[in-house]
């Protein structure tokens, strides 16, 4: 969320802004392919194209069909820069070992190739553990995931159809109206 340390990382790495707004090294334009399944509006495809954009990047979205984007992700070898998908997450966070888990490479959603005998014990212990020790436990796995970054955890929902005049500090942005949902109130209560 800090766009000025963003911005100060890829001039780092020597991406810099020309005249036009974008970013280049060397005289190449900093292009991203992000591979995707065509999905009605493609909204959040546009809201990472667009965010990206602001900060100088261009992103090319690459729309394929669902046999030929699921064989592109899963192969060993990666021929995309970035892929978006819906992952349906359930609340005992199976999806991760599914995407993780060493025991799973080659599986269903294993679209990283990322696999580390660390982060498989973490799994493991997190599955394991107490639900007093549970989100200790669930944290060392996210403390491992966030130290490589082998994905990036997007949500967007799909709107809210309506609110109720008693709903008090809802605020939206392009990110939905969800994420302000912890300062909702309901007038004359909590």
């Amino acid at each position: 969320f800090d766009t000025t340390r963003a911005d100060q990382l890829f001039d780092a790495a020597g991406w810099r802004r020309g005249l036009d707004g974008k970013r280049g090294r060397d005289g190449t334009t900093l292009t991203i392919e992000l591979l995707t399944v065509g999905s009605g509006d493609m909204a959040m495809e546009q809201l990472v194209q667009s965010a990206l954009a602001a900060r100088g990047v261009t992103v090319r979205i690459r729309v394929a069909e669902m046999a030929t984007f699921l064989s592109t992700v899963r192969a060993p070898s990666k021929t995309f820069d970035m892929a978006l998908t819906g992952i349906p997450g359930d609340i005992g966070l199976g999806q991760l070992s599914a995407m993780f888990m060493t025991a799973q490479r080659g599986g269903a959603l294993d679209y990283t190739g990322f696999h580390r005998p660390a982060l498989d014990a973490a799994l493991v212990a997190a599955r394991a553990s107490a639900p007093a020790n549970a989100t200790q436990a669930w944290a060392r796995v996210d403390s491992l995931l966030a130290a490589e970054a082998p994905v990036a955890w997007l949500y967007h929902a799909r709107g809210v159809q309506g609110v109720s005049r008693r709903l008090e500090n809802v605020t939206m942005d392009l990110r939905g109206e969800l994420t302000t949902i912890a300062q909702w109130t309901r007038r004359g209560g909590s």
